[in-house]
Parts: structure tokens; C-alpha cells; sequence
């Protein structure tokens, strides 16, 4: 059986000729309190931001997943089948027409023209389908109603509403 010692701590290391500061991985009280003051003031501007885009969206300026949106249309994203499309339909109620996102997943590629369309097969979410709605449906995806800035009926973009922060 062999015999442990304890070792001594080696004191802190001193360098000459520099002032006695705080040991690395401290911090002053001050700084923790300011930056806490400053953590809990931007979260709270973010706050008022996030309800002011809201209450701007709600009245039709702005769409934040519209700016969201990648730039080119999706063409290697769509042919993975993992794409989650949000599609734009015109409704008439009674009189008028309204138009309305619905979400659903691609799950097919039917066919396809080179920087023009794609024919896809989509498979919608419940909770778009009103009654009578196939829940798979044969799409058009064309490439000028990629993610447009002036919606119409027709216009498409990726589903990133799992990407939205809400206030309320």
C-alpha cells in the first residue's frame, strides 16, 4: 500500500510590475446590477417591437414570414420532400372574396419545367381544410408567385410560421 500526501496549493501566480486587479472569471457588483438593468430595458424593447410589428401586420402592413423568406424559389428544398409550403387561396364568402394562407407538405414531385413551375403533390394540415377540401390536392408551384411582396391568389413560400415569436 502506498502512501498519499496532500499536495499544497500553489499560491496565485504574480506578475510583476502589473496592478493587483480582480482574478480572471470575476466580475463587479456594479457591472453584474448594469447589466441586468440593460438585459431587462431590451427586453423590454423587444417587447414593444414585437407588438408594434404585430398590431402593423394586423393591419396590413408588413408580413414577417414574407421577409423571412430565402430569396431564390426553393427548387433543391422541394425535390428533398421535406418542404412545408404555405399557399395563398382566393374564398368567396357570400359576396366577396377573402384570401387565405393554408399550410399543408409537399410529398410528391409530379413534374417539373426548368425555371418555370413545378407540379407537386401536396398534403394539407387539418386545420386549413374547410369542409368539402380534398386533403391532398396536385399544385402549381410557379416560380413568378415565389414569396411575392404584394399577395395574390396563387402566391406560395415555405411554411416558417414555427419560426414566429408572438407577445400575446
Amino acid at each position: 500500500m502506498t502512501d498519499t500526501k496532500e499536495v499544497p496549493a500553489e499560491p496565485p501566480l504574480e506578475l510583476l510590475g502589473l496592478p493587483n486587479i480582480c482574478r480572471l472569471g470575476t466580475r463587479a457588483r456594479d457591472c453584474v446590477e448594469l447589466e441586468k438593468a440593460l438585459n431587462s430595458e431590451g427586453r423590454d424593447f423587444r417587447m414593444q417591437a414585437l407588438q408594434e410589428r404585430e398590431r402593423l401586420e394586423d393591419n396590413g402592413f408588413g408580413d414577417q414570414l414574407m421577409e423571412m423568406q430565402q430569396t431564390l424559389w426553393p427548387v433543391e428544398l422541394l425535390r428533398t420532400l421535406r418542404f412545408k409550403i404555405d399557399k395563398l387561396f382566393e374564398y368567396k364568402i357570400d359576396d366577396d372574396y377573402a384570401l387565405q394562407w393554408c399550410q399543408g407538405k409537399v410529398t410528391e414531385i409530379i413534374s417539373e419545367s426548368k425555371n418555370k413551375h413545378m407540379i407537386v403533390k401536396v398534403e394539407w394540415n387539418n386545420d386549413c381544410l374547410k369542409e368539402c377540401d380534398p386533403k391532398i390536392t396536385r399544385e402549381r408551384l410557379m416560380r413568378t408567385k415565389w414569396n411575392p411582396e404584394e399577395p395574390a391568389n396563387g402566391a406560395w413560400r415555405e411554411d416558417l410560421h414555427h419560426k414566429i415569436v408572438k407577445s400575446k
